[in-house]
């Protein structure tokens, strides 16, 4: 027997052996791994522990042949025929309440590469239905992660923000605060989505992802030429999706300088949050030898406007 609890994102086994009791021709590592994949129940475990690819393809077919009132009705009914996208969990604190639930962070991403990225209306369905809930509020960050992930990549002008740090004493800098601040615009080329590669020079047209394994604190980069007579531009991305605070330590900003940019680049770091989410971003404090800047990278806030998050253009 195996239970499960979950809190947020974290997934809390009781048991040093969570499979025991579930027997066939596969290994309790193989067990492990399609049920953090794919969060598959007792009985998918059995059957396609050995055969992680053919219960992919199910996952897969289920989302494609699934309508946006199937996936609606099923995100509300725990008796809807998707078991393989949805399934029931008790909230953290009121075991006595149920709600319906994404199984798993891949299953979520096969959905978005297969309907919701083509379907606006759903994700912003989703997005408020999931916000709404503070055991849900991850699978809204996913969303809005990968929406931004999308915008990022097509060509449009974004204003962004400076958060600054004055005085001698910590200060904490809100979104909020920015009025009467000079804005900045960019305007982004259309790009295409290419993994980063540590070491390898960053290209313009390339809109680069997967930094988690790389560096911590960026989760994608942008570099493009203004005009032709101009360095590149970088834009380092940190996409902050429903945290009350976020801390920009010197040592991040000082981090940054491993990813080997070109001297003579103009760079900024960009914080990307919700239109209507206002964490606390704290930066360090302003170094009047490099202009007043927090380091080498200023810094900035991006609140993505909602009818941009949502276009359907």
């Amino acid at each position: 027997m195996w239970i499960r609890f979950l809190g947020g994102s974290e997934t809390h086994v009781l048991c040093s052996h969570p499979f025991i009791g579930i027997r066939g021709s596969y290994t309790e590592q193989q067990l492990w791994e399609l049920y953090v994949k794919f969060g598959a129940s007792p009985g998918s475990l059995a059957l396609y522990a050995s055969a992680p690819d053919t219960y992919e393809s199910l996952v897969t077919r289920q989302i494609m042949g699934a309508r946006s009132d199937d996936l609606r009705c099923a995100s509300c009914d725990p008796e809807a025929p998707f078991h393989h996208i949805f399934v029931t969990w008790p909230l953290p604190d009121r075991r006595d309440i149920s709600q319906q639930t994404i199984v798993s962070r891949y299953v979520f991403e096969l959905l978005w590469e297969n309907h919701l990225q083509h379907q606006m209306s759903d994700v912003e369905y989703f997005y408020y239905k999931f916000l709404d809930s503070p055991a849900t509020a991850d699978l809204a960050g996913w969303i809005f992660e990968s929406r931004v992930h999308q915008l990022l990549r097509k060509q449009q002008i974004i204003q962004v923000f400076p958060i600054t740090q004055d005085g001698p004493r910590p200060k904490k800098v809100t979104p909020k605060d920015r009025s009467g601040r000079k804005l900045m615009e960019f305007q982004l080329p259309k790009s295409n989505e290419r993994p980063f590669v540590k070491g390898e020079p960053p290209e313009d047209g390339y809109y680069r992802l997967e930094f988690a394994t790389n560096h911590p604190a960026v989760d994608s980069l942008l570099v493009f030429h203004s005009n032709r007579k101009s360095p590149p531009t970088f834009l380092l991305f940190r996409i902050i999706r429903n945290t009350r605070e976020h801390i920009i330590s010197k040592d991040t900003l000082d981090s940054i300088k491993e990813l080997g940019l070109p001297n003579g680049a103009h760079k900024f770091y960009v914080v990307v949050t919700p239109e209507g989410v206002k964490p606390e971003i704290k930066v360090p404090k302003a170094d009047p030898s490099k202009g007043g800047q927090s380091g080498e990278f200023p810094v900035f806030n991006y609140p993505v406007p909602t009818n941009v998050l949502f276009s359907r253009n």
